[in-house]
């Protein structure tokens, strides 16, 4: 079975309406189109990421999305990332990327492996915002219309099946059709990979000087009991945090609004992650709330949430069919991807 039809039949196991599959879809198809001529071979996906912080009793942990090799034998982390906005208006966040902590703390935990990363590649999706629309009826000759439809079967040049006579409105899969012409037939509007991020000895140095020291913090904090607010995230970017009714005093941890955090496959006791790390420095209450307490407000998850980890998991099975337990022949040349 080939990467496009593994992603396929991954995604369509999952648990989203017609609508948001159908953009996945096309967003799945028009990655293979673009990358399946690429010559990365999978090494793994979904590569666990663990090592104890010297000097302290915690562990940190985390998940190497993909990690591939290829071009002159490179060992490259592959980071996968699905956004709602243009990918020219990215360079907020691609502007740390040279020093983002997550993903020197990556490096960090593969060269205490003796298995060094060369280089980190973001592979960056950005989401399809357009939605189902009635179906023009068109002239001779024109795409996407009643008129394509009656005349050729097809809508945006793909067979379609069995349609009602009264055909108005798209329906999921004729929808999936315009969606995937779009992202085909504009595929640098959709899908970009900023690489060549790497980290030198002196970076991985100081990057496990401050997990140490960031560690420690958190066991001072446990053990004095003490986990001072920070009101300054209270409303972060316009929302209010989880916990504010906590901080409040309107709420209980008794309360039918919260339940126990489940945390990730690889989190538990005295376990340190990215989040984690990013959750105390940003508010230590609200670290103690999420993972001392490990409770989390009863709420459905997002649409946006639901959308990436269909994204997520369909891209590890697409990556996974490109897994190849042969050595690469060594005379494949560095693209510059």
């Amino acid at each position: 079975m080939d990467g496009l039809t593994k992603a396929l039949t991954t995604l369509d196991q999952l648990e989203i309406d017609q609508v948001e599959t159908a953009k996945a879809r096309a967003l799945i198809t028009g990655y293979h189109h673009r990358y399946q001529n690429d010559e990365w071979s999978c090494l793994d996906a979904e590569v666990p990421v663990i090592f104890e912080i010297p000097y302290t009793d915690l562990t940190y942990v985390g998940m190497i999305d993909t990690l591939v090799s290829g071009y002159g034998k490179q060992r490259v982390m592959i980071e996968h990332k699905t956004i709602g906005r243009d990918l020219k208006e990215y360079d907020a966040f691609t502007g740390r990327l040279p020093f983002e902590s997550q993903i020197s703390r990556y490096h960090l935990a593969s060269l205490l492996k003796d298995e060094p990363i060369d280089q980190t590649i973001y592979d960056v999706i950005r989401k399809i915002t357009i939605k189902p629309s009635r179906i023009a009826k068109g002239k001779e000759n024109s795409i996407g219309t009643l008129w394509e439809i009656e005349n050729h079967g097809t809508y945006y040049g793909f067979d379609v099946p069995d349609l009602p006579e009264d055909l108005e409105r798209e329906t999921a899969k004729l929808f999936e059709f315009r969606c995937t012409h779009d992202v085909l037939e504009r595929p640098e509007k959709y899908y970009h990979r900023f690489g060549h991020i790497t980290r030198s000895s002196h970076e991985l140095r100081d990057t496990l000087v401050q997990l140490i020291d960031i560690a420690k913090d958190i066991e001072s904090c446990k053990t004095k009991g003490r986990w001072y607010q920070n009101t300054e995230a209270c409303e972060r970017f316009g929302s209010p945090c989880e916990f504010l009714n906590l901080c409040r005093n309107t709420e209980s941890i008794d309360d039918e609004v919260w339940g126990s955090r489940t945390g990730g496959s690889v989190s538990g006791a005295d376990r340190l992650s990215h989040s984690g790390i990013g959750c105390f420095l940003t508010c230590r209450r609200k670290y103690f709330y999420r993972y001392v307490q490990r409770i989390e407000r009863r709420v459905e998850k997002s649409n946006a949430l639901i959308f990436g980890s269909a994204i997520h998991q369909s891209l590890e099975a697409w990556w996974m069919a490109k897994r190849k337990d042969k050595k690469d022949d060594g005379n494949q040349k560095d693209t510059g991807q």
